[in-house]
């Protein structure tokens, strides 16, 4: 493609504008230009059909790496619905997702709990040894004197599986995991 003068004249013009609108910034980080270059020497070589496309890929090593399997968090307070919402989503996208099992101190409930299927019940001493060895990415403990808590090997477990975890926490809990 040649340009006109008129065209070389514009894009000098705009050129020496933005040095100097920018200059100090630019002196601090040597860095921009060298990128710069780079890119437009490796898009003068490649000669690419899609300009934006090959930007994509030049950049895209720039980019910090996506944390994979990142859980999804559902949060809110007790009995609004969150773990009706996760029955729904795993019945649609199970092949995606997996629900985390918690560890609760607390006893099962009568007829519809199941030791490992649905919370991974211990005792207080186990609960608290999980604690102090930083276990738990969160945990809790509830009005009935119970302690409830999201281990990491659990989300571990979950990932290693291919799938995403969900993590389904009060308030507080959500506040733990961001701390």
């Amino acid at each position: 493609m040649n340009f006109d003068n008129e065209v070389l004249a514009y894009l000098s013009t705009r050129k020496d504008e933005l040095m100097d609108q920018h200059d100090e910034y630019i002196t601090e980080h040597p860095e921009i230009r060298e990128i710069l270059n780079d890119f437009l020497s490796s898009v003068l070589l490649h000669k690419p059909d899609d300009v934006f496309v090959a930007g994509k890929e030049y950049f895209h090593p720039f980019n910090p790496t996506p944390l994979k399997n990142k859980p999804l968090i559902l949060v809110g307070p007790s009995g609004v619905g969150k773990r009706t919402l996760i029955d729904l989503l795993l019945q649609e996208y199970g092949d995606i997702f997996d629900r985390k099992k918690s560890f609760t101190t607390r006893e099962p409930r009568e007829g519809n709990e199941k030791a490992k299927e649905n919370y991974y019940f211990v005792s207080d001493m186990a609960f608290k040894m999980k604690i102090s060895s930083k276990d738990f990415i969160e945990h809790r403990e509830v009005a009935e004197g119970c302690f409830y808590g999201t281990c990491t090997k659990e989300l571990e477990r979950i990932k290693s599986s291919g799938k995403i975890p969900i993590i389904e926490v009060d308030v507080e809990g959500a506040i733990e995991i961001n701390r």
